[in-house]
C-alpha cells in the first residue's frame, strides 16, 4: 500500500462522506487501513476545530493570598 500524505487523506475523507458507504466498506473496497482512516479523520477535524481548552495557571495558596 502506498503511504498517502494528509492531503490525500483529505479527499479520501472526503470521498467516503459522499460515497454513501461506512468507513469500514469504504476503506475495505480502497485496500485502506481503517485505523489510518480513523487517525488520519481525527487529525483532519482537529486542523478544522481545534481544542478550545484554556490553558490554567497555578491556583493561588492559602499562604500566598493571605500576607
Amino acid at each position: 500500500m502506498k503511504h498517502k500524505t494528509l492531503e490525500g487523506w483529505r479527499e479520501s475523507i472526503t470521498q467516503q462522506k459522499s460515497s454513501g458507504l461506512s468507513i469500514v466498506d469504504f476503506c475495505q473496497k480502497l485496500r485502506l487501513s481503517t485505523s489510518s482512516f480513523y487517525k488520519f479523520r481525527g487529525q483532519s477535524q482537529q486542523q478544522v476545530n481545534p481544542p478550545r481548552f484554556v490553558k490554567a495557571g497555578k491556583p493561588a495558596t492559602y499562604a500566598t493570598i493571605h500576607r
